[in-house]
């Protein structure tokens, strides 16, 4: 599920990359920068499939191209 759209999850890489121009590494950022850039490789635009789907009172929508659910 993208909580976030590809626009926001460059944003954050950038910002965390001027951090670490801007006052050195820190600790956790490599990691969080390995995720980022993760979630920018396999993000998805959605296409919506015939399939609606219900769960704990929110609804799902399965995605024709990545095969998962989304809201």
């Amino acid at each position: 599920m993208n909580d976030f759209t590809k626009e926001e999850l460059f944003s954050l890489k950038a910002d965390i990359l001027f951090v670490r121009a801007s006052i050195g590494n820190i600790d956790w950022s490599e990691c969080i920068l390995v995720k980022l850039q993760s979630m920018i490789d396999s993000y998805c635009d959605h296409v919506d499939s015939e399939f609606k789907g219900n769960f704990y009172d929110i609804d799902l929508n399965l995605c024709k191209k990545c095969g998962e659910f989304y809201r």
